[in-house]
């Protein structure tokens, strides 16, 4: 049988979606009062620049249901089957919206990540790992629900000026952060983001050491085919520097991979953020 696994841009695929042949759905960006589509015609980059020059940061949205509907009859490989990949439902209607659009599509199995960024990806390139070892449709849509819990999804923040725009934090936790030089750490918990924990150093270099450090300690029980750092444009030295870590913290990784996140993370956390997303058996 044919399979086929797609996921929304939320994923944060990068050169991974044209790597591994995974097509990905565009999410919908206001910036402006304009309306764009993630990774066509805005990236961060844009982000940036507009945040630079007049303060506004965009507004994300879900993908509507016409959309996916479009996208399954367009993605779904003849005699086969898609699995396409959402967004966590707590942070988004897409999962409900793409449902609803695969109701009259056959063959078109929608799965709820409880995830974010590359979270979903780790799933998606799971599913292929499984297409890849000769499984069938209903062993991988069992394995990839059983695990879709297990996966460790977390972002240290460098500054709190998106959060505060976007109205996650207020002015004086805003200040007080720059002050001090906290820097949150944000974690997928059951589906929703919350703060986890934060760090107090004079440099950002510091606080991504021990949130590696720390994250690695407390999730040690990983799947080792592979880890991803994603990041809003964190300076090449520092990702150098914390790949070398994690070679060196948990050597037996097959794989580390580096991917630049999309409008949504960026829209959300601003420049400088870094995650470090895994499989591990307790969360």
């Amino acid at each position: 049988m044919n399979i086929k696994i797609t996921v929304d841009s939320t994923a944060d695929l990068d050169y991974l979606a044209k790597d591994k042949n995974i097509p990905v759905l565009a999410a919908p960006i206001e910036l402006g009062g304009a309306a764009y589509y993630d990774g066509i015609d805005i990236d961060p980059l844009i982000i940036f620049e507009t945040y630079d020059n007049k303060k506004i940061i965009p507004k994300t949205s879900a993908i509507n249901q016409e959309e996916y509907a479009e996208f399954f009859k367009t993605q779904k490989p003849e005699n086969g089957v898609l699995i396409h990949l959402t967004i966590s439902s707590d942070l988004s209607v897409s999962y409900t919206n793409a449902i609803k659009a695969a109701k009259d599509i056959e063959g078109v199995h929608i799965i709820d990540t409880r995830t974010v960024s590359t979270g979903i990806a780790l799933l998606a390139l799971k599913a292929l790992d499984f297409i890849k070892e000769g499984l069938g449709l209903e062993e991988i849509l069992k394995k990839i629900e059983a695990l879709k819990d297990h996966i460790q999804t977390s972002f240290i923040v460098n500054n709190l000026e998106f959060l505060h725009k976007g109205g996650r934090c207020t002015g004086m936790q805003m200040i007080l952060a720059g002050i001090l030089k906290i820097r949150p750490v944000l974690q997928l918990v059951d589906g929703k983001i919350t703060p986890a924990r934060k760090y107090k150093f004079i440099n950002f270099r510091k606080s991504m050491q021990r949130y590696i450090e720390e994250t690695l300690s407390k999730y040690n029980t990983p799947d080792y085919s592979r880890i991803i750092l994603t990041h809003t444009y964190v300076d090449d030295e520092l990702i150098e520097e914390a790949k070398e870590m994690i070679k060196s913290i948990a050597p037996d990784f097959k794989e580390i991979i580096v991917t630049t996140a999309g409008s949504t993370i960026t829209t959300h956390c601003g420049k400088g953020t870094l995650g470090m997303l895994y499989i591990n058996s307790e969360l």
